[in-house]
């Protein structure tokens, strides 16, 4: 993880190649929603195909990580594959969601709707973490 974390704070989109043949194979999920921040934050609208299969994963770290990626990839058309997250049961994948959709909210009205719609839902839930997670965003 330190080593991958080296790439990302020296930005060194050379070891972009290297974290993707890694990411395909990686079984600690520690290790794999690391590998998936590392392809947001140094790949480009390219990658978002890289990244989709992880926004299933069964690690809400990992998910909450590629929607994040997705969002740093700047590709709007993210948002048709991230939507069906706004009603996760993990909240902070809830909040990555919610940011990532308003981000590109503009280009799809739809979307727009969906994120008001969760994001007040997340500001009056009974758990405190959704509400805090409805803050962050």
């Amino acid at each position: 993880i330190d080593e991958i974390q080296c790439f990302i704070d020296s930005n060194d989109r050379d070891k972009l190649s290297l974290i993707l043949k890694n990411l395909k194979s990686e079984t600690n999920t520690f290790v794999r929603a690391t590998l998936v921040s590392a392809v947001g934050r140094l790949g480009g609208r390219s990658e978002l195909h890289a990244l989709l299969p992880f926004v299933n994963d069964s690690d809400a770290r990992v998910v909450a990580n590629v929607v994040q990626a997705l969002e740093n990839l700047g590709n709007p058309e993210c948002v048709e594959y991230i939507v069906k997250l706004v009603a996760h049961n993990d909240n902070r994948v809830r909040a990555n969601t919610v940011k990532a959709i308003w981000k590109y909210a503009h280009t799809n009205v739809t979307a727009n709707r969906i994120v008001l719609e969760r994001l007040k839902e997340m500001m009056f839930s009974t758990k405190t973490q959704m509400r805090e997670s409805a803050i962050y965003v």
